[in-house]
């Protein structure tokens, strides 16, 4: 498990200062303020994981509708500090948006009833006489570069923001990405064109079909290998290979790259 804190284990002339013990202390702390094993039952999906990781599973949306089965997010103290970060960055942007005198809401409800979905826009401003959605992330160097040099969000990030603008029947949409390293932001628009609507259509087919299967009962076959990255960071990975096979074939959710 990664740990927040790292330092050198104690040589003997340090006893007197116990470092170690400290940052022990210190990511305790943070693991105290992650979420802990829920078995409640999901009633929608969520627009902000639904592309990612196991939320392109018909069975892990399975087990989530389903409730009474133990989620357990696998989640370390660097991972909880991560999130507490975005959280931060999210709040000190929709103050700068407000100070610009555009925003004209933050954490707008997006509420869909065919397919179930559930989730808060990050940002709503108006621009040039139009309302338009954008969402907030917090990135890594690396990965702003990329997108920079792309002009392209990340897939899943694409796929958060088409939901926003579907349900909320919104024209246009953004990407907001700031790097952690030095708080630069980068801006990515997303516009309606024949992809997206593909994306976003096929998307919402596919999530139709999921609640349609769970509410006949049928638990859909796995569509990841055990040892495949979505399969290890599922809250139900270790309840699904327990269980049985399953008996309807729902392939996972086509991302764009």
């Amino acid at each position: 498990m990664r740990k927040v804190v790292e330092t050198e284990r104690m040589t003997l002339a340090q006893k007197q200062f116990d470092l170690p013990a400290m940052a022990d202390l210190l990511n305790d702390a943070y693991l105290d303020t992650g979420r802990g094993p829920s078995d409640r039952a999901k009633k929608s999906f969520a627009p902000s994981s639904i592309g990612y990781g196991s939320g392109m599973c018909a069975r892990r949306w399975f087990y989530d509708f389903q409730g009474g089965r133990i989620r357990v997010d696998d989640v370390d103290s660097v991972g909880v500090a991560n999130m507490d970060y975005g959280t931060e960055a999210h709040a000190r942007i929709q103050k700068l948006f407000e100070k610009t005198g555009i925003l004209v809401e933050a954490e707008r409800k997006v509420i869909s009833e065919d397919p179930p979905v559930f989730g808060f826009a990050d940002l709503i401003v108006n621009w040039q006489g139009e309302e338009v959605v954008g969402e907030i992330k917090t990135t890594s160097q690396e990965s702003y570069v990329s997108k920079n040099s792309k002009k392209r969000p990340a897939g899943y990030h694409l796929l958060q923001v088409l939901i926003y603008m579907k349900v909320l029947g919104l024209n246009k949409g953004f990407l907001l990405y700031e790097n952690k390293n030095n708080q630069s932001l980068l801006l990515l628009p997303v516009l309606w064109n024949a992809e997206n609507t593909r994306i976003i259509d096929n998307a919402f087919e596919w999530m139709k079909r999921v609640r349609a299967n769970w509410e006949a009962d049928l638990l859909p076959k796995r569509p990841f290998t055990q040892k495949s990255i979505p399969c290890k960071s599922c809250p139900f990975s270790k309840l699904c290979w327990e269980d049985e096979e399953g008996v309807i074939t729902i392939g996972r959710l086509e991302v764009p790259a």
